[in-house]
């Protein structure tokens, strides 16, 4: 079955799929259904200073952003474009209220769902220019406990977005949680600092956005190759 997950999966997936099967056999085990643990032995690991997901570019974004077609949903398009901004996870964002905004200083601020109870850096505070402000919007009748983004199921977001992506002419597997990884890499290039970045991302270690400087260096080489051969021979 490690083999299996290892030939078939990408990313995060097979290590995902496979500690979900190990705590059915756990259980299975603790329940006297079965005497042995098959699993004991097997580790399935990933690199985790590599980065596993496509990131949407500057440039993709705004032909992203540009684009709409028949039966499009402004109200996901509104949230995925906010997380291109942010950086924020859609378990987070799928939960903000305005509560969550002090537009005074104009910054967010709220606790992780993902390091929630487990870590003390579970709360983030991202400062948000004026466009953010604009594409946050205001909260009908005062009412600060509504939510930002009402948004679906993540599985349905995660199809429509499929949807929006191929209508852009992006030929890239793009999920939710590229956003995420676009932001870090888009505001590394731009040339913002490593410790800054992982304080916007609510990372718990530097060595969680250290992964992102492997596409920052790919991206520079891309580019220093895309300017072609010098043709040029000393006299």
């Amino acid at each position: 079955y490690v083999e299996y997950l290892k030939e078939n999966g990408t990313g995060d997936g097979p290590k995902i799929y496979f500690r979900m099967f190990k705590r059915m056999v756990t259980a299975a085990v603790d329940k006297d259904l079965i005497k042995k643990n098959p699993c004991r032995g097997f580790v399935l690991k990933n690199d985790n200073m590599t980065l596993q997901k496509e990131i949407l570019l500057p440039e993709e974004i705004q032909q992203l952003v540009a684009t709409h077609f028949e039966g499009e949903k402004p109200e996901i398009h509104r949230a995925f474009i906010f997380g291109l901004y942010t950086g924020v996870r859609w378990c987070d964002t799928s939960q903000l209220t305005y509560r969550n905004v002090d537009y005074s200083t104009q910054t967010l601020r709220f606790q992780q769902q993902k390091t929630k109870d487990h870590s003390s850096r579970s709360w983030v505070i991202v400062p948000l220019n004026d466009t953010l402000i604009r594409l946050i919007g205001e909260p009908d009748n005062d009412n600060f406990d509504e939510r930002i983004f009402k948004l679906p199921h993540y599985n349905i977001c995660n199809l429509y977005l499929r949807k929006w992506v191929k209508a852009a002419g992006i030929k890239k597997k793009i999920t939710w949680h590229c956003a995420r990884h676009s932001f870090a890499v888009n505001v590394l290039t731009k040339g913002a600092n490593i410790k800054t970045v992982s304080s916007l991302l609510g990372h718990t270690s530097i060595k969680m956005t250290e992964r992102y400087l492997h596409v920052v260096d790919s991206l520079k080489q891309d580019a220093i190759n895309s300017l072609g051969e010098i043709n040029y021979t000393p006299i």
